[in-house]
């Protein structure tokens, strides 16, 4: 749960993977999604995240989606995928986070965003990581 508070980065839980790549000239196919829900209680309330994705601690790719309580609205989804050149041969680490880069209220009572979930919720993500070998 990302607030005004505590708006991150911080780690989706379970979205860690460790892969052991056997050469430098294999490739990393990095593919994520989940779901993010928006807490506030007021038509137009919103909140922007930002979806991070690292390896071995180093930023490759950020993306930003928005969410805003409307009519039947109250939640988004997070989707996309990569490919990286694996720089060395051997174990790497490959972690989600998330960050909340901006909300608004219009009862002045900030929104949180929960992002991901567990098993069998809604918004529950993956992380799939294929190594693929030149």
């Amino acid at each position: 749960t990302l607030s005004a508070t505590s708006m991150g980065p911080l780690p989706v839980p379970g979205m860690r993977v460790t892969v052991d790549v056997p050469s430098a000239t294999s490739v990393l196919y990095l593919e994520t999604d989940g779901g993010i829900g928006n807490t506030g209680g007021q038509m137009n309330d919103f909140v922007s995240v930002d979806i991070r994705l690292l390896v071995d601690g180093t930023l490759v790719a950020t993306r930003t989606y928005d969410d805003e309580v409307g009519k039947f609205s109250f939640r988004t989804n997070w989707s996309f995928a990569l490919s990286l050149p694996a720089t060395t041969a051997g174990t790497h680490t490959v972690t989600l986070e998330a960050s909340l880069r901006s909300l608004s209220a219009q009862n002045g009572v900030s929104p949180t965003a929960n992002v991901g979930g567990a098993s069998g919720q809604w918004g529950h993500g993956t992380l799939t990581v294929v190594v693929l070998n030149k």
